[in-house]
């Protein structure tokens, strides 16, 4: 399920695969994302938070720093964006992070304020397409209004608020697409996947009871396709949408767990993605 919320072209004379720059290169989401984009033919520029997972994690011809942007300054950031084609912000706190109360602070200091920031900033710098990694609990969220989860939980709440503050700091000047990304399974140089302690559980048990039911899967290559495709990769249950999305949602659900269910509706300003990954964000 993608949306998104769109309102520029690309300028006349202007190559289309110019310079990416990823927020949190060397998290799980944001390293894998990274190698997509180059396998795209894209330049990669790239600032996460120290230390480096593994020695020599990105090839050299990423501009990988390391560092916090969140204490940069404007003008600082400001340049580090100048000439760049589009941001995907594979950074922030997650649901795994269980604050000390009140949680809306927390989450909305964590997600909220430094999305606004940096999309603003963004557009400030003339950057195309701003790419949020978001979470699937958006979605929940809009979809399940008789469990509340706005209402009673900051995390919900708050990714929902971050999303705005994006759309409101691109429209009518940079694209802005949120990817709603369910669960992501898989291993990187110098992380440990979360999902090992499940393996150690069912491993060697001729029986493994399992709830009914299920959930799509996605690979690293969503937030490369935002990038690319923009508002011309969405996806809708209710049969609208074209043959050519219907197969790349397919294509990319399969590679974990077997054909796309895609859920959602058709436009909008949201871009279906997530931050429940095999290995975090950093």
């Amino acid at each position: 399920m993608i949306h998104s919320r769109t309102t520029t072209t690309i300028p006349e004379g202007m190559s289309f695969m110019k310079e990416v720059f990823v927020l949190g290169g060397t998290g799980f989401l944001g390293y894998y994302t990274v190698k997509e984009l180059l396998r795209r033919d894209y330049k990669v520029s790239t600032i996460s938070l120290p230390p480096m997972p593994a020695e020599e994690l990105l090839p050299k011809e990423v501009d990988c720093r390391l560092g916090d942007i969140n204490q940069m300054s404007d003008e600082e950031v400001l340049e580090l964006l100048k000439g760049k084609y589009a941001f995907v912000y594979a950074a922030g706190a997650d649901e795994r992070v269980v604050p000390d109360a009140p949680a809306m602070k927390f989450f909305y200091e964590a997600n909220v304020l430094p999305t606004q920031r940096l999309a603003r900033i963004a557009r400030q710098a003339g950057v195309q397409k701003f790419v949020l990694f978001g979470s699937y609990f958006a979605h929940f969220t809009e979809v399940w209004t008789d469990l509340k989860l706005k209402e009673h939980n900051a995390y919900p709440r708050t990714r929902l608020l971050q999303e705005e503050v994006a759309y409101m700091e691109g429209e009518g000047g940079m694209d802005v697409m949120t990817l709603r990304l369910p669960y992501i399974f898989g291993m990187m140089p110098g992380r440990q996947p979360l999902w090992t302690m499940f393996v150690d559980r069912v491993k060697g048990q001729e029986i493994v009871p399992v709830l009914g039911g299920g959930t799509a899967m996605v690979t690293g290559s969503a937030g490369c396709g935002s990038c690319r495709r923009g508002d011309r990769e969405r996806q809708a249950s209710d049969g609208l949408r074209d043959r050519r999305n219907q197969h790349e949602a397919q294509r990319v659900s399969s590679d974990y767990c077997g054909p796309a269910r895609a859920d959602g509706h058709q436009g909008g300003r949201h871009a279906a993605g997530a931050d429940e990954a095999g290995n975090g964000k950093n």
